[in-house]
């Protein structure tokens, strides 16, 4: 007969009970214990799986982030390898303004500080340059007023002096309805819900508690914007037009045009004070008129804008360094006290492809640059001891106002033909080219064979030399890319810019970088 050993029981504090053994002397619990574990195993491997798995998607999440950045910071400094594409940083430009007496002032004359005369704002379409300046007369909006009415609210309709008669009148070719019981305020307001298309606004202007005017103004400078009112009883009532030819009233200021000299070109006149068409890539804000002083607008590189990118680089590339060498180090990751764990993808293919594309990025040449501008380490980007990037800020400063465009290349695709209607599109990576023996890039030669009725590319091939027929583009309008992988044009994608009809024309010579 078995009897329970009562005295062997407990409880645990979640109320399950417990028993060491029977008066057997079988240790059951162990036992049981034993065959629970046993019964989890899978669940736990499973378990283990997911944790795994877990820790491996987060570290992707990480690296794809570190990754995402340093793309970014990559196409800020080489475009997004497409002609399309003008927003690399070494396209960025500044603007400096000075201002001096122009020629032939009078004596003791002094200049007006430039910036109280006109502000300029710069796209990367700008070309580094020196430009010179006058502003001779500002844009202005045309403003008419009415007759005085000696209230606001009171019915215009009823009105002896002056004597509004309810109808329409228009507002450039837009219609205004006068009602009897209108005010000219209500007046006011109509015009002003207009269609944008009326180019125009209208306030009461009151002078005194008995004298209060109809002011009407366009909305866009320049005589192009004159305003026109229609010659009716009503718009004669209002004091707008005069009774008879319908001639404006009462003009407050005329339209008139900005007028500005630029480079020695005089009397340049534009509707608007804001000025974006006179010089590629360069928006003028007039605010002041002095036909007496001359400003001077420097154009250059922001080279400052180009060393923060440059740096951002690097940062961004010793951060993927610094993730890779994290994960590859052995630490205590599960918290068992022993240093012997790696990072869930230290031994992963991805990390190794990134790690060698990385490596060949920065340790590499680029063959066909002038000497001294082929790799990163020349213009002052090297490697320290652990292994990550850093700048030599006066080798980099040296490199940078040598040539900041031979920094350029180190960086970005480059490209020139000798046939400025064939225009660059775009590359892939399988995109490449050849240097000879003096590290001179050897061109490739294409020959265009004319355009039809409709502007289309009728052929085109490539070959390494001039008088070959070499391998055929595909053909896509005045679009031709070159799809073959055999040669080191496969990927190149340009277009002929050469209109309806064009003649044949052979051995274009296209380089690149």
């Amino acid at each position: 007969m078995v009897t329970l050993n009562t005295t062997n029981t407990s409880t645990t504090s979640s109320g399950t009970l417990t028993f060491s053994g029977l008066s057997s002397g079988i240790d059951f619990q162990s036992t049981i214990n034993a065959i629970m574990e046993a019964r989890r195993a899978p669940i736990v491997e499973i378990e283990n799986k997911i944790a795994s798995n877990t820790s491996r998607i987060e570290a992707y999440e990480e690296l794809k982030t570190l990754a995402g950045n340093f793309a970014t910071t990559l196409d800020a400094l080489r475009g997004n390898n497409s002609v399309s594409s003008n927003t690399d940083v070494f396209k960025v430009k500044q603007g400096f303004l000075s201002s001096g007496v122009v020629s032939g002032a009078p004596s003791g004359t002094e200049a007006t500080s430039a910036d109280a005369l006109m502000g300029v704002t710069l796209s990367n379409d700008a070309a580094v340059g020196s430009h010179t300046i006058v502003v001779d007369q500002l844009a202005k909006a045309h403003q008419i007023r009415g007759d005085a009415f000696d209230s606001k609210t009171a019915d215009v309709t009823t009105a002896t002096t002056p004597a509004v008669t309810a109808g329409t009148f228009t507002i450039n070719t837009e219609t205004v309805t006068v009602s009897a019981g209108d005010s000219l305020q209500d007046i006011a307001d109509k015009i002003n819900n207009l269609t944008s298309d009326a180019n125009v606004n209208a306030t009461v202007v009151s002078a005194s508690d008995t004298e209060h005017y109809l002011v009407v103004t366009s909305t866009e400078t320049g005589t192009d914007n004159t305003l026109t009112i229609s010659n009716t009883t009503t718009s004669q009532g209002l004091g707008l037009v005069n009774a008879g030819d319908g001639s404006i009233k009462n003009e407050l200021a005329s339209a008139q045009n900005a007028i500005l000299d630029v480079d020695g070109i005089l009397n340049i006149e534009r509707q608007s004070n804001t000025i974006n068409d006179v010089i590629e890539g360069v928006t003028f804000s007039l605010f002041a008129t002095d036909s007496n002083t001359e400003i001077t607008l420097d154009i250059e590189n922001d080279l400052n804008t180009v060393k923060t990118t440059v740096n951002q680089f690097i940062s961004d590339y010793n951060a993927i360094r610094d993730f890779v060498n994290t994960q590859r180090t052995q630490t205590d990751r599960d918290g068992d006290g022993e240093e012997d764990d790696f990072g869930p993808l230290a031994f992963d293919a991805t990390l190794r492809q990134i790690t060698d594309k990385l490596n060949s990025l920065v340790a590499g040449e680029v063959p066909g640059l002038e000497d001294g501008f082929q790799s990163l380490s020349q213009i002052g980007i090297t490697i320290n001891a652990d292994f990550d990037l850093e700048m030599d800020e006066d080798a980099f400063d040296t490199a940078i106002l040598s040539s900041v465009d031979d920094v350029r290349k180190v960086f970005s695709f480059d490209f020139s033909t000798s046939d400025s209607r064939l225009v660059y599109l775009s590359h892939t990576v399988d995109t490449n080219y050849t240097v000879d023996g003096s590290n001179v890039v050897e061109p490739y030669y294409i020959d265009i064979g004319g355009t039809d009725g409709n502007g289309d590319v009728i052929s085109a091939n490539a070959d390494t030399t001039t008088g070959g027929t070499g391998d055929s583009f595909d053909i896509n309008g005045a679009v031709i890319t070159m799809d073959d992988e055999n040669s080191g044009v496969n990927g190149l994608k340009l277009f002929f810019n050469g209109g309806t009809s064009a003649s044949a024309v052979t051995d274009i010579s296209v380089s690149f970088t």
